[in-house]
């Protein structure tokens, strides 16, 4: 019997566990706590969660391959104001750089990988109620949001022209509890000005 239980040791130590926790925090530029932000977890396992008032959420899966990606709506122009038209066109000129990379990755309002003067034109635009600026302002649905980077992220050179892809979810195969924080920013809201609702 005694050479079975060694046999078996080393195979109960690498086990893995039955339940895995993966838990995060959504917050804005600002450190501002997002709740109500809708959470999708897809992959070997498929649930959504919403962030509760201090922008925590939580859960509980089996091990495995999984997705997480953070939705949060918004009305079409919560959060944009003349301010951030204006500082885009400060840092087309070089007067101003922007603060952080949120600030940068929300100056592309028209998601062109540029950062250009169409955005503030875009912004401006509406501001002014112009239904031409709606297709930067909502999606196909009538639904504006936010945008998400996890925790973290960043660019060498974020205040350059040029903009790029950068990710909105975080995929991982996940063996252990596991913390996924992201930040999240109002496209357009170059100034970091917006809060969550």
């Amino acid at each position: 019997m005694k050479n079975i239980f060694l046999f078996l040791f080393p195979f109960l130590a690498c086990s893995q566990p039955s339940t895995v926790i993966i838990s995060g925090t959504i917050q804005t530029q600002n450190g501002l706590p997002m709740p109500a932000t809708e959470l999708v977890l897809s992959g070997d396992e498929y649930a959504t969660t919403t962030t509760d008032a201090a922008g925590q959420y939580s859960f509980s899966v089996q091990p495995g391959q999984y997705t997480i990606t953070p939705i949060n709506r918004c009305p079409k122009l919560h959060g944009l104001d003349s301010a951030d038209a204006k500082r885009v066109q400060l840092f087309l000129v070089n007067l101003v750089d922007f603060d952080n990379v949120c600030q940068w990755l929300a100056a592309d309002m028209n998601n062109s990988a540029y950062v250009s003067t169409v955005d503030a034109a875009c912004i401006m635009q509406g501001l002014l109620s112009n239904p031409a600026a709606d297709y930067t302002l909502i999606d196909q649905n009538g639904v504006s949001w936010w945008s998400f980077i996890p925790e973290g992220w960043t660019h060498p050179q974020y205040n350059t022209f040029i903009v790029p892809a950068y990710p909105q979810s975080v995929s991982a195969y996940v063996a252990q509890d596991t913390v996924v924080n992201f930040t999240g920013f109002r496209n357009g809201d170059t100034n970091g000005s917006a809060l969550p609702e």
